[in-house]
């Protein structure tokens, strides 16, 4: 990273963005997380986009997604409430939200309304047709984001 006048290692982190989705596999990131926050002193935002797109969803809430929407960002402020517990406890400072959207688009929007100046995800190691159709939050994140962005690649395998 290029420094300019004036700048000091300690401003680099000040506030991370980690974009999470429920899922341990997801989680592979955090420990980087809470090193690097240790070390600058950083603010941590957990966030898990709320998305329905793609998902199956029962004939009789095809016509209003409230419930399945409700219920989604019921499970998830549940999870991230734990998450950001169990690093409160490792002594850091966590805020959490669960905004609804497309989850790349919401991930970069939320970094740059939040000030943040890094983005923390995981990639999953998808290839082949499977990345295809379900595409890649990663691969968005990284053409889409302005903001420095550290990605640690998890392999499904090893869940």
């Amino acid at each position: 990273m290029e420094r300019t006048t004036g700048e000091t290692e300690s401003e680099d982190y000040q506030h991370i963005v980690v974009a999470l989705d429920g899922s341990k596999l997801a989680e592979g990131v955090l420990p980087y997380v809470r090193s690097l926050a240790r070390r600058f002193d950083s603010k941590i935002t957990l966030v898990q986009v709320i998305s329905v797109l793609g998902m199956p969803v029962p004939d009789r809430w095809q016509h209003d997604l409230t419930p399945v929407i409700e219920a989604l960002h019921e499970e998830a402020i549940e999870y991230l409430n734990g998450v950001a517990t169990r690093l409160r406890e490792a002594g850091l400072t966590v805020d959490f939200e669960a905004p609804e959207g497309e989850p790349a688009t919401v991930i970069v929007r939320r970094t740059h309304d939040l000030g943040a100046n890094l983005i923390a995800l995981t990639s999953i190691g998808r290839t082949g047709i499977s990345r295809v159709i379900f595409g890649s939050v990663a691969d968005k994140v990284l053409k889409t984001a302005q903001t420095p962005i550290l990605l640690v690649r998890a392999d499904e395998q090893t869940s």
